[in-house]
């Protein structure tokens, strides 16, 4: 007897709601450490890591309260993006006009569907 779904049922669910529920184009940018001539670190340059769609929603009162340290005044937001995503913290995220940094990942779940992160406005 099986407890949950297959892992051909979870792929097929996880698109499926992929393409219901993220709308929006975002682009997701990483910051590279480089050295320059003398071994020092230089400027960081910023690398497009992929293009996928996401969607946005107001994050819990219980998760702004977890991550107030990282979060501060900000303006935050959880971003949900296909699952497995690469997305890690202090990515920068290219919503429309806005851009996110990501502050933590919280994709947390028994059978997740999404990769989920906490991102703030950088404006």
């Amino acid at each position: 007897m099986s407890c949950g779904p297959t892992a051909a049922e979870l792929t097929q669910i996880r698109a499926d709601v992929a393409a219901i529920a993220l709308d929006l184009d975002c682009t997701i940018e990483r910051p590279v450490k480089n050295l320059d001539a003398w071994g020092s670190e230089a400027e960081p340059s910023i690398t497009t890591v992929a293009t996928v769609k996401a969607g946005m929603k107001s994050p819990k009162p219980a998760t702004l309260e977890a991550y107030a340290d990282k979060i501060g005044a900000k303006l935050a937001w959880e971003i949900n993006l296909p699952y497995g995503t690469d997305a890690r913290e202090l990515d920068h995220l290219l919503i429309g006009t806005d851009e996110m940094v990501v502050q933590a990942e919280l994709t947390q779940q028994s059978y997740p569907v999404f990769t989920t992160v906490l991102a703030t406005e950088t404006k």
